[in-house]
């Protein structure tokens, strides 16, 4: 015998704006167990709270078969609403009517998506998406500028190595290696968060990558070569040294070396500003060097006509310091050579 409705909802009960789902109710008797249909039933759904924030869409026509048990709504704005359903067939009037409580929120999430990997006593810039699901059903990405006074950063495990994370978007990462997990909480429902992982770890090796951008520096207008290599970051081939840990170059031309830092499951660790690179060698002088980065790990430079077949020299590149308010420092380095034909 029927003796109480319970509302059935997808994993949970936060609704995306412009997000169809459906809502089901189900019967349950004396014992707790579920009746397995209440196909052929009438039922009343209500809007408690929150009328202005869902509207009752048309079911898919796979689904208009269970119109009678359930309704598909749609999220229209952000906020709190309550819908409530009651059985009103004759006979069933000592069933207690049952309603649940939705969350709809703008989705949002904190970018980037892949995985960062930073080193000890380091900063990294996060930012904030707003997430729009089109007519489509395709999502769009709104940068949210921030810090915003409706969005909360903070750091979710607190331990002995002490990470943080501003309003703005900047984490600075512990001391030591771990997982650190920040969270963004929307101010006005709180419900509404998103979360990302940091994997702090520990420098394994050097690599050192050529790329040669003659081309583009023949079509430079203004010799800003920071703002040139911005330009074409999509358009570069960068190439590792042969199997001889030898890069070779073409006299006359421009290239630039990227410096990059690695794990020991060799993930790529993210520059960061207090990084400092060095490269050395009796023979740097031999090329033209254009320009570098803050860290030393981009530099562009040309190559010097040579009056013989070829010349070979030897060059060291090295992380020479981590700046850091604890003092902690580390020096890792890698040496190539250098072909000019």
């Amino acid at each position: 015998m029927l003796d109480s409705l319970k509302l059935k909802i997808r994993y949970n009960q936060l609704i995306n704006v412009n997000d169809i789902f459906k809502l089901k109710v189900n019967g349950i008797d004396r014992t707790g167990s579920t009746f397995s249909s209440l196909d052929g039933l009438t039922f009343k759904w209500e809007f408690i709270q929150g009328s202005d924030l869902l509207v009752q869409v048309e079911a898919p026509g796979t689904a208009r078969k269970y119109l009678t048990q359930a309704i598909y709504l749609k999220g229209l704005k952000a906020g709190y609403a309550t819908v409530r359903v009651s059985i009103i067939e004759p006979g069933y009037e000592q069933v207690v009517s049952t309603e649940v409580k939705l969350i709809i929120v703008d989705p949002f999430e904190i970018t980037p998506i892949k995985p960062v990997y930073l080193l000890p006593t380091s900063k990294y810039q996060f930012g904030l998406d707003l997430l729009t699901i089109n007519m489509d059903n395709r999502v769009a990405h709104t940068p949210i500028q921030i810090p915003h006074t409706n969005y909360n950063w903070s750091v979710l495990a607190s331990d002995t190595s002490f990470p943080s994370v501003k309003n703005c978007g900047i984490f600075s990462s512990g001391v030591k290696e771990e997982v650190t997990h920040i969270e963004v909480a929307e101010v006005r429902m709180p419900e509404n968060t998103a979360q990302a992982a940091i994997n702090v770890v520990f420098p394994h090796m050097l690599t050192v990558e050529m790329a040669d951008i003659t081309e583009h520096v023949n079509q430079m207008k203004h010799a800003d070569f920071a703002q040139m290599l911005e330009q074409i970051s999509g358009d570069l081939h960068f190439q590792a040294p042969n199997k001889s840990n030898m890069h070779i170059f073409v006299e006359e031309h421009f290239y630039v070396m990227r410096i990059s830092l690695l794990d020991k499951n060799d993930n790529l660790i993210h520059r960061s500003t207090n990084l400092r690179f060095e490269v050395s060698s009796p023979h740097l002088s031999l090329l033209d060097i254009l320009h570098t980065d803050a860290t030393g790990a981009i530099m562009v430079f040309k190559t010097p006509k040579i009056d013989q077949e070829s010349m070979k020299f030897q060059a060291k590149f090295r992380l020479s310091t981590v700046k850091s308010e604890t003092g902690e420092e580390f020096a890792f380095e890698t040496t190539s050579r250098l072909n000019i034909e």
